[in-house]
């Protein structure tokens, strides 16, 4: 068996790769540059844009993850997200593709009213990343890809213990992030680990009598997954005495100061729903706190501490 993974190199794509090749399966991925590869892992030189690429990228492909994306460039996320999406699934239409994961994101949907969101929820994106991102489902969901079993994934913010996200927070903040956690601090951080993102892939794999679609994959259902709590129980597990009260405004006032700075983003109470995916029979292996503990394990290791309290 052959699998074929783009954006291998990125914290969702590495871990795909390294589930798929302890499982003994063949990994083929797509990059622009050489890179240091496990074993059992295979290296086409190129990009997306170049369909000759794709298609030699694909031969002999089983099953195919999707993870590449650009997240900052302006200019290339046209081509990258929305074209080079369209070559790949115009080559898995080609080939004997069997499986196929597209990894998205929960910033789909855009602006909406819902207090929850779930897969049923109409998108309306915002940014051009998101509408990007809106656009590639579109490509993969309208093309039908009648014989392959086909699933898009919509993580929220995914963290590992290299991007940290709302962590980044230094453990005695200044003036400056203490004003933030006031401000933004009820608002929901949606974290979700990297590791729990690639086992949700690995698990529509793994179960092939799981219903075909759309999946978000949050952690939002905690109660603490805000931004103040995240950052409280990052700090105590660093090894810090309990934090102090965290105070922090009304959810309507960050809202209403991006308003008033024409940015109409939603309010910072909106909860991305996995009940979809967890009806489905997955189960996360860290979670939320599970994600902010590996974190803080992982900085306290490389500072030279080796234990985290209780």
């Amino acid at each position: 068996m052959l699998a074929c993974v783009t954006g291998a190199t990125g914290i969702i794509g590495s871990r795909i790769v390294n589930r798929l090749t302890v499982k003994g399966i063949n990994v083929r991925i797509l990059s622009r540059k050489k890179t240091l590869l496990n074993k059992g892992v295979e290296l086409v030189i190129g990009d997306l844009l170049d369909p000759l690429t794709v298609e030699r990228f694909l031969l002999d492909a089983d099953i195919v993850f999707h993870c590449a994306a650009e997240l900052r460039k302006e200019s290339e996320m046209i081509l990258t997200n929305i074209e080079g999406t369209r070559h790949l699934v115009e080559s898995i239409e080609k080939n004997s593709v069997s499986f196929f994961c597209h990894m998205s994101s929960a910033g789909v949907v855009g602006r909406t009213s819902a207090c929850v969101v779930d897969e049923k929820t109409e998108c309306h994106p915002m940014n051009l990343y998101e509408q990007t991102k809106w656009e590639s489902e579109k490509i993969v969901s309208e093309k039908g890809l009648e014989n392959c079993r086909t699933y898009i994934l919509r993580p929220t913010n995914v963290i590992d213990e290299l991007k940290i996200g709302v962590l980044n927070l230094p453990t005695y903040p200044g003036v400056v992030n203490r004003i933030k956690l006031l401000i933004k601090g009820k608002e929901l951080a949606h974290l979700i680990h990297a590791e729990d993102v690639a086992d949700a892939a690995l698990f529509f794999f793994e179960n092939e009598n799981t219903p075909k679609g759309t999946y978000f994959v949050s952690c939002d259902d905690h109660p603490d997954n805000t931004v103040a709590s995240a950052w409280k129980m990052y700090r105590e597990l660093m090894g810090f005495t309990s934090a102090k009260k965290i105070l922090s405004l009304p959810l309507w006032v960050p809202h209403v100061i991006r308003r008033a700075t024409g940015n109409y983003s939603n309010k910072g109470n909106i909860v991305y729903s996995s009940q979809r995916l967890l009806k489905a029979g997955f189960s996360f292996k860290l979670g939320f706190e599970g994600a902010i503990r590996s974190v803080a394990l992982s900085k306290r290791d490389r500072s030279g501490t080796t234990s985290l309290p209780a």
